[in-house]
């Protein structure tokens, strides 16, 4: 695994550990216990509340978007409607904000140096139109607030496999 250089390369070991090579770097940890497909959705409605996802607080409330719109922050505005947080899948693609066409979203992630190991428990909030944000990774110029807004604010609570929790106002 060394020799080859892969980022992203792994060496199952005994008792459900696991080495990962990842930007240079050897890590041993416990392999993960959820599957990508088991970790639940969250849904996102209302006009101020906050729900926990899979060792991720997220927050919400209605104001008033900044003039300019970050590709990359945990912070990002939307256009009040109903969204979804889920855990990022293969395949996914994104239209990044100020880009021309779509991206897989693990291409933005290699581009932020995001770990292959933290990309099953790693959210992307979708809406109607698909997928809008990436917290933390892109923004896409999706569903642009112009003036009343839904602002998410994305942090991390700790390990991942915290559940999904919600409460709205």
């Amino acid at each position: 695994m060394i020799r080859r250089g892969r980022s992203g390369s792994r060496v199952n070991l005994t008792a459900g550990w696991e080495a990962i090579l990842e930007y240079g770097r050897v890590s041993v940890r416990m392999a993960p216990f959820d599957a990508v497909a088991s970790l639940p959705a969250c849904t996102i409605a209302g006009e101020s509340g906050t729900a926990t996802w899979d060792g991720w607080r997220i927050s919400w409330s209605l104001g008033t978007p900044p003039a300019l719109v970050p590709r990359v922050t945990d912070t990002a505005w939307f256009e009040p409607a109903v969204y979804t947080v889920r855990a990022w899948r293969p395949g996914d693609r994104i239209r990044p904000l100020g880009g021309t066409g779509s991206r897989l979203v693990v291409r933005c992630m290699q581009d932020v140096r995001l770990p292959a190991s933290a990309r099953a428990h790693w959210p992307v909030v979708v809406a109607e139109a698909g997928l809008v944000w990436v917290p933390q990774v892109c923004r896409s110029g999706e569903a642009i607030a112009r003036n009343r807004a839904v602002c998410l604010r994305f942090a991390r609570l700790g390990e991942a496999g915290a559940g999904t929790t919600v409460a709205q106002r």
